[in-house]
């Protein structure tokens, strides 16, 4: 899996690499703004998750490359991990077509050039929602030697064959530090292996 997440990661670099190319002639100029945008996604995003609370830390933990990646190097294979990897990667690789168009036009009508900006904007707009369904609907793989991150066989006999309804109560309060927010996460992610075997 670790592997798996370089390679995402990679992609995703590779991609923001392109577009700073595609927007400028100067190398140099190039590489301090990929290197930039990589630091935001890397390390900034991480820091200012743990700086805020609630919400906000929430959307920057989101927006952390670094959270992703470590998720994946554990062992578990979450599609919102791959779909934001590839976000960052298919983003990059059309704002670097949008870039170089642009510059091959720029003598279109602004006709043509409004029918550039939609398409980005709904192309951006896409990838946009399917990141934020992801996190509601999603897919785990544990990978782990031990299945540390799955339910054991045992576990599930139990749950099948309960007789009475179960009713599990969590209480998480609003402004949560990022390391709590992730146990929420992986918290409501167990309950979801509990009902969807249950079929409650």
């Amino acid at each position: 899996c670790g592997y798996g997440g370089l390679l995402l990661m990679s992609a995703a670099y590779i991609s923001i690499g392109l577009y700073t190319s595609s927007i400028t002639s100067n190398q140099i100029v190039a590489f301090l703004a990929a290197l930039f945008i990589g630091l935001f996604f890397h390390i900034i995003f991480d820091v200012l998750s743990g700086n805020f609370s609630g919400w906000a830390g929430e959307l920057f933990s989101t927006l952390s490359l670094s959270n992703h990646f470590e998720s994946i190097s554990r062992g578990v294979i979450d599609s919102a991990d791959v779909i934001y990897f590839l976000s960052i990667a298919i983003t990059g690789l059309f704002l670097s077509e949008v870039s170089l168009t642009k510059r091959n036009i720029d003598q279109a009508s602004g006709r043509l050039k409004g029918k550039i900006y939609t398409s980005a904007g709904l192309v951006i707009g896409i990838i946009v929602l399917m990141n934020l369904l992801s996190t509601e609907f999603h897919i785990r793989l544990d990978l782990t030697e031990d299945k540390q991150y799955t339910l054991s066989p045992a576990t599930k006999d139990i749950v099948r064959n309960l007789e009475d309804p179960v009713t599990i109560k969590a209480y998480f309060s609003k402004d949560l530090p990022p390391n709590i927010i992730k146990a929420r996460k992986d918290f409501q992610d167990l309950l979801i292996e509990y009902a969807n075997i249950s079929d409650g």
